[in-house]
């Protein structure tokens, strides 16, 4: 008995080891979320918004075209989720990937939001090199007005 116990326990510190290392290739970053007047006014710096905690998902790179929804509120996506976590209360996420490029979302409202596109239809892109993490920030911005 004494050593199932002992077993159990070295599992449980290897599990929790391994939460608690930090990322060392893949994705990092903050989901923020805007709201109210987002109008530009001399004198006041943009901001980004409150960090939030929110629920953040990575899918291989998508385009427009592999999405169904409206406009920056997705119900389908037609690539494979790769990865999930939780960005914390100060909206901190990380997540260790594979060398590629990725899409990512942030659950919002029963959908998957993501307001952030480049020049070829794109969503929300990220690209994941060797031994490094890639800075992604998410600015939930539905809720603020231009």
């Amino acid at each position: 008995m004494k050593g199932l116990v002992f077993l159990f326990c070295m599992l449980w510190l290897g599990a929790s080891a391994r939460q608690d290392a930090p990322v060392k290739q893949g994705i990092s970053g903050k989901i923020y979320l805007q709201k109210g007047d987002q109008m530009p006014v001399p004198g006041r710096k943009p901001g980004k918004g409150a960090a939030v905690s929110r629920t953040v998902l990575v899918y291989q790179l998508t385009t427009l075209k592999q999405v169904g929804g409206v406009t920056n509120f997705y119900n389908t996506i037609q690539t494979q989720m790769v990865a999930k976590t939780q960005s914390n209360d100060k909206g901190e996420y990380a997540i260790a990937l594979p060398e590629g490029s990725y899409s990512v979302f942030v659950q919002e409202s029963g959908l998957l939001y993501a307001n952030d596109f480049d020049g070829e239809g794109h969503i929300c892109p990220v690209t994941v090199v060797a031994d490094k993490v890639s800075k992604k920030d998410v600015v939930v911005s539905h809720g603020g007005v231009d």
